[in-house]
Parts: C-alpha cells; sequence; structure tokens
C-alpha cells in the first residue's frame, strides 16, 4: 500500500507542479516585461546622449537607460560581487517592493533581498559600492525582489540606484532582453515612426516589445526546464523501483494468501470465488492507493505553492494550483500498469518450487533490472548537463552496455564479499548470485536494488559537482569580453597585448567573425561563426575541440547538415571558399579553426580570470579600461563583465528530488530485505536449525538485523562506486568541454550515512517489536 500510494502521489505531484511551473513562466515573462514600445542598443556615443536627444522628440513620452555595471558590495559582514543598475521610472518598473521604498537620492540604493540577506544589511543600513567609478557608500532605502526565474539565470545580487554608470554604453551583447534604451512613445504609430528613424542611424538594434517578451518567456522556460528536466527520470524511475517493490510484497502476501486459499477451498468455497475475493481486494487496495496518493501528492503540491508565494517575488507566480487532467490519467494509468506487473511476476515467483528458483523464468528478473538501471544511470548522468548527450545512437548503446557490464561486475564482487562477511561473522544466511530458493532470490533482488540506488546517488553527485566544479555553462562563456565596435574591422594591436597581459587574466581566447554568405531563409542557422587558433581554444576550454575541416555548431542547432560549403572576406577582401564537415559540439557560438579560414583579424577577445580575481578587481579594473583606449580613445572596444558572484548556487529541486527518490527506494528495499522472507517456509526452516544451535529468539532476531545492515551497507558504498565510475564515462562521452571528474565526497558520504540510519533505525524498531511480540505470546 504505501509503495502504491508513493507511485501515485509522485507521478501526480510532478505532473501538476510542472504545469504550475509552465503557467508561471508564462506570467512571470508578461510581468518582467516593461511596457515600453521598444528596446534600442546601439553603440554610437553614450547611452545617455541617445536618450537625451530621443527624449526632445515629441512623439517620445518617456525614456530610461538601463544602464548597469558590475561591481563589489562591501558591509560590515563582507563582501560579494553585484549589479548596479539605474532605477526604472515608475511606469516601467517590474520590480516587486518588499519593504522600503525606492532611492530619490543619489546617495541611496534599493537592493535585492538575496544581496540583503548575504550582507546582513537592511532598511537603513549603509552598504559601500566600488568599481570602476571608485568607491561610494549608499544608503539602504528599500528592499525588491525580481522573478524568481531571474534569480536562476543571472546573479541575484542587485541594486538600483538613480545613475549607476554615467558612461553606459548600449552594447548588444546577447538576446536577453536586458540593458539598453528603454523607449514609450505618445502612440503605437509615434513609437513607429521613432523606431523607424533610429534604425535609420545605423550600427543600432531595436527590438520591439513582443518580441522581447518572447525572449523573456525564453530565458525563463531555460530556467524552468534546468528543474523539470528531471521529471521523466523521476516518473520513469520510480515506476521502475515501485512495481519492483511490488513485486516482493505481492510475493510474500501470496505465500500468506495460500494457507487461507487450501483452507476456503477444503471448506467447499469453489475456486471463481476465491479467485474473485482476490480480485476485489486487489481492487480495493489500488482504488486506496489512488484515492491516497492523488491526495497526498495533491496536498505536496499546495505545499510546494504556498511556499513558494510565501517568499519575495511571489507575485510573479501564479495565486492557485489547477490539477491538470492528464496528471490524473497518467497517475491512474501507472498504477494500473506497475499492478499490472507485478502481480503475474508476483505469482511465478510464489508458483515456482521451493529450491527451485534458479530454473524458472523469475530468475531473469535479475539481467533485466541490470539493464534498466544502467540505463536509468546513464540518464541521471544526462540531466545536469545543458543539453543532453553529443554521442550517436551506437555510441550511446555501448555506454549503456559497458555500464551494464560496471554493474554486474561490482554487484557479483559485493554479493561475494557479504556472502564471506556473513558466514565469518555468523550473523545470518549467505546470499548466492545464482539462488536456489524464493527467498534466495528476493534476498539478491532487494540488494540489487539498494545497489542500483546508491549507484544512482553516486552518479548525480558526481555529474553535478562536477559541473559546478568547472565552468561549462553555454550562458557563461567568460569572465570578460572585449570586442571591437560595431562598424569596426578589429582590436588594435595594442588592445590585444593589453588582454593577453592583464594581470587578472587566467586564460584568453582571440575570436576571428567570419562573413559569410549563407543564406537566411535555410533551416540550419548557426548564428554567428568564429575563428579560433586550435591550440588557443584548447588550453581556453581545457580540451581538444578538433576543430581540423570542421565547422562546430551549438548543441541543438537545427537543421544541421553533414557538410557546408560557403564563401567569406579575409580583411583584404580577397574572396575564399570553405568545405567543412558541421558536427555539433558544446561550444558557445559557432567554431572553426584559422587554418581552414585564414587571412582574418581579431575583433573579439574572452577572458577567463584568475580564481582570486575578484578580490582585487575593483582595483585592476579601471586600469585595464583605460589602457584600452589610452593609445586611440575614438575606438574605445566593448568590454562585457559576465562575472558569477561568490554565493552559493540556487538549489536545484530537481536534483534534489533526484536524491531523496533514490534514497527512498533504497529504504523501501531493505524492508524488503528484512521483511518479504518472513512469509516463505524456508525462513522458518532457518530458525529452526538457529534454535537447535541453541541461540535464542533474542540471538537470532540481532543475528539477522545485523546480517541485514552489514549487506545494506556493503551494497551503498559498492553501488556508489558504480555510480561514480559511471560519472566518469558519461562526461567522457557527452562532449562536455574541459571537465574534470570531482567528486563530493562530504555530500555522498553524508547522503549515504543518513540512509545507514534510517536502516539501523527500521531494524531496531522492527526487531525490538519482534522481541515484544514473541515475550507477549509467551505470557
Amino acid at each position: 500500500m504505501v509503495t502504491l500510494v508513493f507511485l501515485v502521489a509522485l507521478t501526480f505531484a510532478s505532473l501538476t507542479l510542472v504545469d504550475y511551473g509552465e503557467r508561471a513562466a508564462g506570467q512571470s515573462a508578461r510581468m518582467s516585461n516593461p511596457p515600453s514600445d521598444f528596446l534600442v542598443y546601439i553603440e554610437v556615443g553614450t547611452a545617455t546622449d541617445l536618450a537625451s536627444a530621443l527624449a526632445q522628440n515629441p512623439n517620445v513620452e518617456l525614456v530610461h537607460v538601463d544602464a548597469w555595471r558590475a561591481a563589489e558590495a562591501i558591509s560590515a559582514s563582507g563582501t560579494l560581487s553585484m549589479t548596479l543598475r539605474n532605477l526604472p521610472p515608475q511606469e516601467l518598473r517590474t520590480q516587486a517592493l518588499a519593504r522600503g521604498e525606492y532611492p530619490t537620492e543619489p546617495s541611496q540604493i534599493a537592493v535585492t533581498y538575496q544581496l540583503a540577506e548575504a550582507l546582513d544589511v537592511d532598511i537603513d543600513s549603509y552598504l559601500t559600492v566600488t568599481g570602476d567609478l571608485g568607491a561610494k557608500r549608499y544608503l539602504i532605502t528599500g528592499i525588491y525582489a525580481r522573478s524568481p526565474f531571474d534569480d536562476r539565470l543571472d546573479s541575484a545580487f542587485e541594486g538600483l540606484v538613480l545613475d549607476a554608470y554615467p558612461h553606459y554604453v548600449a552594447a548588444h551583447v546577447d538576446d536577453s532582453g536586458q540593458g539598453g534604451i528603454e523607449v514609450k512613445g505618445t502612440s503605437a504609430m509615434a513609437a513607429q515612426e521613432v523606431m523607424d528613424n533610429v534604425l535609420t542611424i545605423g550600427n543600432s538594434v531595436v527590438i520591439q516589445s513582443h518580441d522581447r517578451e518572447e525572449l523573456i518567456l525564453n530565458r525563463h522556460n531555460r530556467a524552468l526546464s534546468a528543474i523539470t528536466m528531471a521529471v521523466p527520470w523521476l516518473v520513469i524511475t520510480g515506476f521502475f523501483f515501485a512495481t519492483t517493490v511490488l513485486v516482493l510484497g505481492f510475493a510474500a502476501s501470496g505465500q500468506q494468501r495460500a494457507v487461507e486459499r487450501r483452507n476456503l477451498r477444503s471448506l467447499g468455497v469453489k475456486p471463481h470465488r476465491v479467485l474473485g475475493m482476490d480480485i476485489a481486494e486487489l481492487t480495493v487496495v489500488s482504488g486506496l492507493g489512488l484515492v491516497l496518493g492523488i491526495a497526498l501528492g495533491l496536498a505536496f503540491s499546495f505545499g510546494v505553492v504556498e511556499f513558494l508565494r510565501s517568499v519575495p517575488g511571489s507575485h510573479f507566480m501564479p495565486e492557485n494550483l489547477h490539477a491538470p487532467g492528464h496528471a490524473f490519467v497518467i497517475a491512474t494509468a501507472t498504477l494500473i500498469a506497475a499492478v499490472g506487473i507485478a502481480v503475474p511476476v508476483a505469482r511465478g515467483i510464489s508458483k515456482t518450487d521451493e529450491l527451485h528458483t534458479c530454473r524458472n523464468r523469475p530468475l531473469l528478473l535479475v539481467p533485466l533490472s541490470v539493464i534498466v538501471a544502467a540505463v536509468a544511470i546513464y540518464w541521471a548522468g544526462l540531466i545536469p548537463h545543458v543539453h543532453p548527450s553529443l554521442a550517436g545512437a551506437m555510441d550511446r548503446i555501448i555506454t549503456v552496455a559497458i555500464i551494464a557490464v560496471l554493474i554486474s561486475g561490482i554487484f557479483t564482487l559485493a554479493i561475494l564479499v557479504v556472502g564471506t562477511l556473513t558466514r565469518r561473522m555468523k550473523i545470518g544466511a549467505c546470499t548466492h548470485l545464482m539462488p536456489r530458493s524464493r527467498v534466495g532470490l528476493i534476498r539478491l533482488l532487494t540488494l540489487l536494488v539498494i545497489f542500483l540506488a546508491a549507484g544512482a546517488l553516486g552518479m548525480i553527485h558526481t555529474t553535478t559537482q562536477s559541473l559546478i566544479g568547472d565552468d561549462v555553462s553555454l550562458q557563461d562563456r567568460f569572465d570578460v569580453a572585449v570586442r571591437s565596435r560595431l562598424g569596426k574591422s578589429a582590436l588594435a594591436d595594442h588592445q590585444i597585448s593589453v588582454v593577453r597581459t592583464w594581470q587578472d587574466a587566467d586564460r584568453t581566447l582571440s575570436l576571428r567573425s567570419i562573413e559569410t554568405d549563407l543564406p537566411a531563409y535555410t533551416p540550419f542557422q548557426p548564428g554567428p561563426i568564429y575563428a579560433v587558433d586550435p591550440s588557443e581554444a584548447e588550453a581556453y576550454f581545457g580540451s581538444s575541440l578538433g576543430l581540423d575541416s570542421r565547422l562546430l555548431v551549438p548543441l541543438g542547432t537545427e537543421g544541421t547538415p553533414g557538410t557546408i560549403s560557403f564563401h567569406y572576406d579575409d580583411a583584404d577582401r580577397a574572396v575564399h571558399t570553405v568545405n567543412l564537415e558541421v558536427v555539433e559540439a558544446n561550444v558557445p557560438v559557432a567554431l572553426v579553426s584559422t587554418k581552414d579560414v585564414p587571412g582574418l583579424e581579431i575583433d573579439e577577445m574572452w577572458v577567463r580570470l584568475v580564481p582570486n580575481a575578484l578580490e582585487t578587481l575593483s582595483q585592476t579594473y579601471p586600469d585595464f579600461e583605460e589602457r584600452l583606449s589610452s593609445h586611440t580613445p575614438s575606438t574605445r572596444p566593448v568590454i562585457t563583465l559576465s562575472l558569477s558572484d561568490n554565493a552559493p548556487r540556487p538549489l536545484n529541486t530537481g536534483h534534489l528530488a533526484m536524491v531523496i527518490q533514490s534514497s527512498i527506494f533504497a529504504l523501501f528495499a531493505f524492508v524488503a530485505f528484512v521483511r518479504v522472507p518472513r512469509a516463505f517456509s524456508l525462513y522458518e526452516f532457518e530458525n529452526r536449525n538457529l534454535r537447535a544451535l541453541g541461540l535464542s529468539d533474542r540471538r537470532r532476531r540481532f543475528r539477522r538485523l545485523g546480517d541485514a545492515i552489514v549487506s545494506g551497507a556493503i551494497m551503498l558504498c559498492a553501488g556508489s562506486v558504480v555510480g561514480i565510475v559511471a560519472a566518469g564515462l558519461v562526461l567522457s562521452n557527452a562532449g562536455v568541454v574541459g571537465v574534470a571528474l570531482q567528486v563530493p565526497w562530504s555530500a555522498l558520504t553524508a547522503n549515504l550515512a543518513i540512509i545507514l540510519l534510517a536502516f539501523m533505525t527500521f531494524g531496531a524498531i522492527s526487531t525490538r517489536a519482534d522481541v515484544a511480540q514473541a515475550t507477549n505470546r509467551a505470557n
């Protein structure tokens, strides 16, 4: 019953919360889109100059420069990196003020609640902000919140002031819909006329309001998918684990019902009536499990929504939770399928001879479980990635096969260790790889489930830690980027030298943009294409990209052909023809080798900072910026900062759910390991043998408890080893560039210790209850 309720609740709650998340992303995108008519990016002069010119236009009602700059916040409790932004006028504000008020004077600031909590500051506290404009002391007048989706994509440490950056240039860095110049016309026709005039200036990018909302929605959906992409894994693996536990439970109950059936038949009850009673019992239990599971899933979903509505920024989220119809249908179908599979398999186990199970079909459950688990563990390793595996179908099959062999080998070794220890410690019956009894088969299956749950935990912890430890996010491709302005051909030699010799630069990558003749109407649109030096790219990404005669395009590029041919102009305007193989890779932009497209000049450079650069960046960055424009002020390049803050990343609830589910099923399997064998006659036969050896009931029960805990502990350790090794295989096969395998020993050990503690707690309670029951029976 517990397993059925858990399976239905898991399925129903997952689908209900996904539906809520999709509605929340849509509402958040609408509320995060300022009610301006269009957004302007332009690199001709500063954004303030253009905004002043636009404000004089009679067709313009409102202009706002969304200027921002990277800075460092300092309080009495510490420092952290933050973003300083211009305070929008009231008509264009999308932030949610939690308490206080927005700044009205240049010496005042409003900060996000995350920044206030991290630095332990509040309203009327003072905050010092340092950066390329020096240090300034602000009085905090308000605490506000942004959309939770934006907090997951960007640094949540942000502050609003009246004049964040007077020299801000509204450069079009990406399609995030942030930054730039907000323009609101007096009417729709007036706004269209102003927009047409702006486009005639040249070197400008204009994004209309409806297009901007679409960009914001795409961003929020990307943040949502980082959580919801774990849902299919949760539902499918939950179905697999639950069905396995149901098989064991039904096999045990089948043994108990066998005696009742014989008694009923001896009383003259017809077989069809006995069958009807069995079906009625199964129907009632399944129906009750369905109702309780839906109720539990609905209660859990309401609890999650209430929690989300209780934190700042809740007005970006829908007020009501709607249980979609497909959640009821899929939850019901999942329960029916689990019961429909578990019942015949359990009957197959119950009908086999007591000492010849290994020669019958139920033993096929072991290799089938290994294959399914290998797929589940491989899948778990892909979930933390931004995109799925690069490998082809055959490579994926080979990887899964290797993981299956790894599972088989280490599980075999673990079973041998368990058998050796239990024999030497004389604490229980031996477990065999080829069990000769139904009890042996059940022990083997339950240990296998514990082993596989630990393998999933090892995979999830290791891949997540490896990807967090190494910056491989496609959205965070650099710490600092320096590029020539629109209309300028390339970076000057002295600017390239300044970037490469910057003391805070750990490694750099020089990029040369390629103007191709690829048509804009074809399905294949790789975006900007850059030529890079292969050796420099290898040093920057930490791994060889294999650029020779190939065009690497980002993962997920639609309509990718096998080969491509295009023409381009080099720096001397000479035309070249290139034929390249097209390969999807985990690269942030389309890349080719300078050997295949020679003659181009460097027009952009990416920089990765040294590990401790943030501690001194506020002092070194102004000098770096000045040196870039010292020789030729008119060709000052566009500098973009994409600094990660020093705070923990937002908790990914999808990964947490995967960890919790794997831990719960490990506990379920341990419960089955302890309780299910008691339903079979061989268990009582072993008890009689132990009594004949002079063991009291108390010693016998504690011996079995020791057997269960030792067996479970060995399976947890061995399974985690499989997960760690499989994580290395998945990372190497998924095209993730420059990722070193990092095992979070502390987190993994703590997780396994909690599971083992749960094993011991249940075992102790169960043993104590058995002793008390035996004592009461004797009395």
